[in-house]
């Protein structure tokens, strides 16, 4: 991590296919017509690959106002998908592929 770093280390882990049936859906709202919507499932396509799908969704209206156009500034649209695989043999060995738009 060396010692120029920035606030330490910062571990992401993301949540993996599991072999156990798992689904979610979020909904969101707030101000500045704030909504994001997230909906995700998990499970088995065979005894040895799990699969992971997910999508978002997020907008909002911006917090400030541009004094040369008065247009909205720091506004949000954003939709993410993702699809990841994942085969675990009985040895220990696992292989993970993902696919992501954004």
């Amino acid at each position: 991590y060396g010692r120029n770093t920035f606030a330490g280390a910062i571990n992401y882990i993301t949540k993996r296919p599991g072999f156990t049936p798992e689904a979610e859906i979020r909904l969101t709202a707030g101000n500045h017509d704030m909504f994001e919507g997230i909906a995700s499932y998990s499970g088995p396509l065979t005894d040895s690959i799990a699969f992971r799908v997910a999508a978002r969704h997020a907008e909002r209206d911006g917090y400030f106002l541009s004094s040369i156009d008065n247009g909205e500034i720091d506004f949000e649209e954003n939709t993410s998908l993702l699809a990841e695989l994942a085969w675990e043999s009985g040895g220990g060995l696992s292989v993970r592929g993902r696919v992501m738009y954004n």
